[in-house]
């Protein structure tokens, strides 16, 4: 804010107060303005008699709303155009917008700031709390030139856009991974042996000897395969004639009244000597015969809860309760426990993706707060500040080249150690930030980002990689205090590296983000979309990536069958044990997130032929 002029309200705003009278006869729109700045919605469409204040004010299209109490929560939006002519009471404030002065979308972005809620807070801290019409004549914001404006909005706009398109696809892709594990899951069984629940996973009710005073953890199972969850504990005095039963860590848990839509779970250790109601059944597997978890698989596909719905008669909602002589005598499939195993092993790795994607949600979110941020304080990448005539001012910079310019100042195992330093703070609590993941995360902003790092990478095993620079690159990173290493032999005996950043970080940060330029928010999604994966899926999608990109820059496009073919077989004989499941789960995953090979840069080497 402080490289622009700053007005009031009042100089792109005017106060509107005109009321009309409510027609019983007529139906009008009821509008809500949401809080925390999230903009005005249809609350509902009443017939004029069913409103009881007759006297309502009428929105027009692009109108600035301001609720009088729920200002201070964030209670202020611009009408949108489904909402022309909704009717809103004396309890909020409308206003006309100037759009010869400011266009409405950067004005809504100002919004959504913090420093503006901190000023209607401020002047609604009383016990009542409200706001005056005044008030809001009074906030102030920064004022670039319209065209400026223009400039701004169209570089949130097109970031915002593509998050979006982003969490879309997100939908798409949980889809996809579900149909893979139903097809996996099919091949897996469409052979083997199936048997009677009872005979490989029978009943097993283990009866709670009450004590009066003993403390008893509770659990209850989700309907749709959504999971366990605690109830209260409570004392054994508490219970008159409700009988508890045990719960075992590898137990398979029924409701015996929302089996039916899928209330089953497995009992994992979080939940191991908890009790539940006698409304829980619970099936003890023989671990020779099946796995828990390939079981509960199988009861949550849709054949599976056809069976239950089976078990359970009855019509009404309440009274359709699991018959256990029937549920025992469901057939379930029982390959070999190698085959469960092996199925199990694709499944977590298909779905760890879905679980980090959840978890990092919140941060693609963040990521146009802390673009609108950073457009108020001045420093957009791609908006040159300058000043003019003793004020403050925003132009254009000259477009990037496409080829990141390497600053002088600087080499290019510096800049690439500050590189890394930036992806290790964005990636922070990743677990997999190895030094196999952050090479492959670093050929992905090289190729796919296009930002020049000049590395020679070849054909590796793990991918491609060019490991005898990444040494220079941490060497560097040690001597200038950005981050260092540390070697852990592992089980299989392998060494793996790993990072720890050191505290110090404004010199990298501002050294990665100068040399990448225009292309921060394009980064910053990928590194998003990345965070998720563990390493063998990086590897599978750094890989994938560029035996497409060598394709295209021999001028062929290939087929997805093309791809897996030549990296199962032009690579390094271990890219043949990674199953066929998982290339595919690649490709899905690079066309879903638009992490698609452009046929740029250098053709990787084979390893053997690198000089």
């Amino acid at each position: 804010m402080a490289y622009w002029r700053t007005i009031k309200l009042r100089e792109v705003i005017n106060f509107r107060k005109q009321f009309i009278t409510i027609n019983d006869a007529e139906n009008y729109k009821l509008c809500r303005v949401q809080t925390k700045a999230k903009g005005v919605v249809l609350r509902e469409v009443k017939l004029g008699t069913d409103i009881k204040t007759k006297s309502q004010q009428v929105c027009r299209t692009n109108d600035l709303i301001f609720a009088e109490m729920d200002a201070r929560f964030g209670g202020y939006g611009i009408i949108p155009e489904e909402l022309e002519g909704a009717v809103v009471s004396s309890h909020y404030f409308l206003y006309e917008i100037d759009q010869e002065k400011i266009d409405k979308q950067f004005l809504e972005y100002c919004l959504q700031m913090p420093w503006f809620q901190n000023q209607v807070v401020a002047k609604g801290s009383t016990n009542y709390a409200a706001i005056r019409p005044y008030q809001v004549l009074d906030y102030e914001i920064p004022y670039p030139s319209p065209s400026d404006q223009q400039q701004i909005i169209s570089k949130i706009e097109a970031v915002h856009e593509r998050i979006e398109q982003i969490q879309l696809l997100r939908i798409e892709q949980n889809n996809e991974i579900r149909s893979l594990l139903l097809k996996a899951f099919e091949n897996t069984t469409k052979t083997c042996k199936w048997q009677e629940l009872k005979v490989v996973a029978p009943i097993t009710r283990r009866k709670v000897e009450l004590r009066a005073d003993e403390l008893y953890n509770e659990l209850g199972v989700r309907s749709f395969g959504k999971g366990l969850f605690t109830k209260p504990s409570f004392l054994g005095s508490s219970l008159s004639w409700q009988q508890p039963y045990w719960m075992k860590k590898g137990d398979l848990l029924f409701s015996n009244i929302k089996a039916w839509e899928g209330a089953v779970a497995e009992i994992t250790e979080e939940y191991d000597g908890c009790v539940g109601s006698h409304r829980y059944i619970t099936c003890e597997p023989y671990d020779n015969l099946v796995k828990t978890e390939f079981l509960l698989f199988y009861f949550l596909t849709q054949q599976g809860i056809d069976e239950l719905n089976h078990a359970s008669p009855g019509s009404a909602d309440r009274n359709r309760t699991l018959n256990t002589k029937v549920l025992s005598k469901i057939l379930v499939p029982t390959p070999s426990i190698k085959a469960q195993e092996s199925f199990l092993e694709l499944k977590q790795k298909l779905t760890s993706a879905q679980i980090y994607h959840q978890e990092t949600i919140d941060e693609l979110n963040g990521l146009l707060p802390s673009l609108l941020d950073k457009v108020f304080k001045g420093g957009l990448t791609g908006i040159d500040i300058t000043e003019r005539s003793g004020r403050s001012a925003i132009t254009a910079e000259p477009e990037v080249q496409q080829e990141t310019a390497l600053n002088p100042a600087h080499d290019i195992f510096y800049i690439r150690a500050a590189v890394d330093a930036y992806i290790l703070g964005y990636l922070k609590g990743d677990p997999h930030l190895h030094r196999t993941k952050m090479e492959k995360v670093t050929h992905l902003i090289e190729y796919h980002c296009q930002v020049n790092l000049q590395r020679n990478p070849v054909r590796d095993a793990a991918g491609p990689s060019d490991y005898s620079s990444r040494l220079k690159v941490e060497n560097v990173a040690g001597k200038k205090g950005f981050y260092t290493t540390q070697t852990t032999i592992q089980q299989n005996g392998f060494k793996e590296i790993s990072y720890t950043l050191l505290d110090s970080l404004s010199t990298n940060v501002e050294v990665a983000e100068e040399y990448f330029g225009d292309k921060i928010d394009e980064i910053n999604i990928f590194l998003n979309l990345i965070k998720p994966l563990n390493t063998k899926q990086s590897e599978v999608v750094a890989t994938l990536y560029g035996s497409w990109n060598d394709f295209l820059i021999n001028g062929k496009q290939p087929t997805d069958n093309e791809i897996i073919q030549d990296v199962r077989n032009n690579w390094d004989i271990k890219k043949k044990r990674i199953p066929q499941p998982l290339w595919d789960w690649g490709l899905n995953w690079m066309r879903v997130n638009s992490i698609i090979p452009k046929g740029t840069g250098k053709l990787l080497l084979h390893k053997l032929k690198q000089a």
